[in-house]
């Protein structure tokens, strides 16, 4: 991870302007750290992709580590 992210407690109810909401490749939950599944805010990069795994599905997108990062 970088510098800038941010691992909020919950699920944010919107992601804030110039930030993106990304996720670990562990199997998603809705809390952090459940089996290993993390969570974070940060700056868009080219490490993360839009996953459509449907986690957060109330949001209109998140991110995930991008398979070639791994």
């Amino acid at each position: 991870m970088t510098a800038t992210a941010d691992y909020p407690d919950a699920l944010p109810s919107e992601v804030p302007a110039g930030r993106v909401l990304v996720h670990n490749n562990v199997r998603p939950a809705r809390r952090q750290a459940t089996r290993g599944f993390r969570f974070w805010l940060d700056d868009p990069d080219p490490r993360w992709e839009v996953c459509q795994c449907g986690w957060a599905h109330e949001l209109p997108e998140h991110y995930r580590v991008a398979s070639r990062w791994k």
